[in-house]
Order: structure tokens, then C-alpha cells, then sequence
């Protein structure tokens, strides 16, 4: 599956449960996914929400695993595509602040290279070049 069928079908910014990784319905797994934690952290918290809350606690996790989706297997096709989805979920701020300054930087590449084609030395070098070939 291409990322352009999967851009219609799944989102990667969304909530997911992992069965592969799962001791139940994965859906500790998948909350440690959204928020980029490790899994035994939201484990050790569902075990203290159950002690504490038994009825309430087990409603919701047997709810969030009958509601959530299960996580597509290629839902990144890189893991530096998954490092950047994790980042605009916890911390959006910075993730715009990083493309800002990407996009700054191709603006001033980009200025250069507008600069250098409308030059006359791109056209002395081009004239060369024909005369040579």
C-alpha cells in the first residue's frame, strides 16, 4: 500500500492500539506510541488507575480496545517519518518551529540558485558548453 492510498484511509497523527506488542489489547502499547514514553511507564499507571479506580478503569481500557484501531503495519514508511509524527503530537510547537527553519534554509538555497541561472555567468557558461558538445 503507497502512502497516497494510506493518506485516505489512516491517519498517522491518530490514536492507535499495537496487539503486536500487546499483553492484552495493546492498547498500553499504543498510548505509549502516541506520547513517545515507554510502555512499562503507562502499564505501571493503568495497573495504579486499576487499584485505585478498579470499575472505572476497566470500563475504559476494555472501551479504548473495542474503539481504538488497530495500527497499520506500514503506517511509517521510515523511522524518521515516525520521529516526526511522535513530535508533532507532543510538542507541535517545536515540530513548527523545525520545518520553519528547513524551509529557510531552501528559500536561501533556492535564492542562490535563481541568482546564479539569471547571471551572465550561467550564460557564458551554457554558450560554452554548446560550443563544446
Amino acid at each position: 500500500m503507497n502512502s497516497a492510498e494510506l493518506d485516505g484511509q489512516k491517519s498517522r497523527s491518530n490514536l492507535y492500539r499495537i496487539p503486536s506488542q500487546a499483553r492484552i489489547m495493546g492498547v498500553c502499547a499504543g498510548i505509549a506510541h502516541y506520547f513517545g514514553i515507554s510502555t512499562l511507564i503507562v502499564r505501571v499507571i493503568a495497573i495504579i488507575c486499576l487499584i485505585s479506580f478498579p470499575v472505572a478503569a476497566l470500563i475504559a481500557y476494555f472501551l479504548a480496545g473495542f474503539l481504538l484501531d488497530v495500527m497499520p503495519e506500514h503506517l511509517f514508511e521510515t523511522q524518521e517519518e515516525e520521529t516526526f509524527w511522535q513530535g508533532v503530537r507532543t510538542d507541535p510547537a517545536a515540530t513548527c518551529r523545525s520545518q520553519h527553519h528547513n524551509f529557510r534554509e531552501l528559500e536561501l538555497r533556492l535564492r542562490k540558485l535563481e541568482a546564479y541561472i539569471t547571471s551572465t555567468e550561467f550564460e557564458l557558461n551554457r554558450e560554452l558548453r554548446n560550443l563544446e558538445g
